[in-house]
C-alpha cells in the first residue's frame, strides 16, 4: 500500500481542508464538492460508498465478478461515470473496465477515510 502522504487525493484533500477557516468537514465532503462537483444535499457519505462499490467491481477479477450488464442500471451508470472522470478504462466494452492509477488513489483515500472513522468511533 502506498504512503498516505503520497496519495494525491489526500494531498489535495489537506489543502483544500486548510482553506476554511472554521469547517466541519470530511473527506466524504471533499470528494462530493471538490473532485465531482456534487452538492452536500442527503448524505455525501453514501454516494462516495456507492461509488467504492463499484471501484472494487473494477478491481476486480475481470473473469469472476459477473457483467456489468447484469448489474442495476444505477451501478452501470457508475461505471460510466468511474470512466469518464478516468478513475476506470476499458477496451472494447464497458464491461472490461478496470482501474487506473488515478482510481486506485481514489479507492485508497475512501478506505482510509473509512477506517479513520471506524477508529474515530471506537474512541
Amino acid at each position: 500500500m502506498e504512503n498516505i502522504s503520497s496519495n494525491i487525493y489526500e494531498q489535495e484533500y489537506q489543502e483544500w481542508l486548510s482553506s476554511f477557516e472554521s469547517i466541519d468537514s470530511n473527506r466524504y465532503d471533499f470528494l462530493n464538492v471538490k473532485k465531482w462537483n456534487f452538492c452536500l444535499c442527503g448524505t455525501p457519505k453514501s454516494a462516495v460508498l456507492a461509488v467504492k462499490e463499484m471501484l472494487d467491481w473494477c478491481a476486480s477479477d475481470i473473469e469472476t465478478r459477473g457483467s456489468v450488464y447484469n448489474l442495476p442500471n444505477s451501478q452501470m451508470f457508475i461505471v460510466y461515470f468511474l470512466n469518464h472522470k478516468d478513475y476506470a478504462d476499458h477496451g472494447g466494452s464497458i464491461d472490461s473496465s478496470f482501474l487506473t492509477n488515478n482510481g486506485k488513489q481514489l479507492l485508497e483515500f475512501i478506505n482510509n477515510a473509512l477506517k479513520e472513522e471506524e477508529k474515530d468511533e471506537k474512541i
